[in-house]
């Protein structure tokens, strides 16, 4: 029998998974990789534009892109939430 811990582990790693969309899910993952920090850009997920939301601009830039209306906030925050679930798919946590 699993321990207490192991069981809720397994439960909350479900549910994560459950709130993740389908389309952002990775379908062919390398379990050896142990660098997954090209992913995003390997991983076909992330369109042009996330790619260059995520990778090019820092914090500040982001903020002010989004001022100028650039882009919006739902663009920036769909695009690292793609990468932060490549990773989680990844790394299978």
């Amino acid at each position: 029998m699993p321990a207490q811990w192991e069981e809720i582990s397994l439960r909350k790693r479900q549910e994560r998974d459950s709130k993740i969309p389908d389309q952002w899910r990775l379908q062919n993952i390398d379990k050896s990789r142990t660098n997954v920090t090209s992913v995003p850009r390997e991983c076909g997920l992330l369109t042009n534009r996330e790619l260059d939301i995520t990778e090019n601009y820092d914090a500040k830039d982001i903020v002010d892109a989004i001022a100028r209306q650039k882009w919006t906030a739902e663009e920036v925050t769909v695009a690292f939430c793609k990468v932060v679930c490549d990773f989680v798919n990844s790394l299978k946590l």
